[in-house]
């Protein structure tokens, strides 16, 4: 239990931390797209590692690798999307739901991206993979932003020192 704590805490000053720089250096109306993106990036570092490896380690085909990296890869962008770039608590069945639905329109473009790049159009497989890593994520922010994590969401943690959804 005490490891776990000490976990839970540092995770919580690492986010203080990260918080406390984008607050200095970024302007606060790009302040959401930045946290964003940040999540965005270490969920899409995980989706691209398991599925590559997948891939080249495992000899898994590139369309079911690319299903089991993305459905692999939403309890990160869960967690981080929901807690550190819309401050939600992540705890509401609607918000899960809307983000499993959300995330089920992904996979299906995810493969149908991958399967058209490796499979209709004989491209390295990867080419279908970094279309996902750009696609998906732009539509997403607004998705997230507009309906998953809206603001109306009554799930909202406080903000540190004042500070609103930005």
């Amino acid at each position: 239990m005490r490891v776990k704590t000490s976990t839970r805490r540092e995770t919580s000053e690492q986010q203080s931390l990260i918080d406390g720089l984008i607050t200095r250096l970024v302007p606060k109306r790009l302040r959401q797209v930045v946290r964003f993106g940040l999540a965005g990036g270490a969920s899409t570092l995980f989706y691209m590692i398991v599925a590559t490896i997948l891939v080249a380690v495992g000899h898994v085909q590139p369309v079911p690798a690319s299903i089991a990296a993305y459905l692999l890869s939403l309890g990160v962008s869960y967690g981080l999307q929901s807690r550190f770039t819309f401050r939600q608590s992540g705890k509401s069945a609607a918000q899960a739901a809307r983000f499993l639905v959300t995330a089920l329109v992904g996979l299906a473009l995810s493969y149908g991206l991958v399967y058209l790049a490796s499979d209709v159009l004989h491209l390295w497989p990867v080419v279908g993979n970094v279309a996902v890593c750009i696609l998906i994520p732009v539509a997403n922010y607004f998705v997230f932003k507009l309906w998953v994590f809206s603001p109306e969401t009554p799930t909202a943690i406080a903000q540190p020192h004042g500070q609103h959804n930005e």
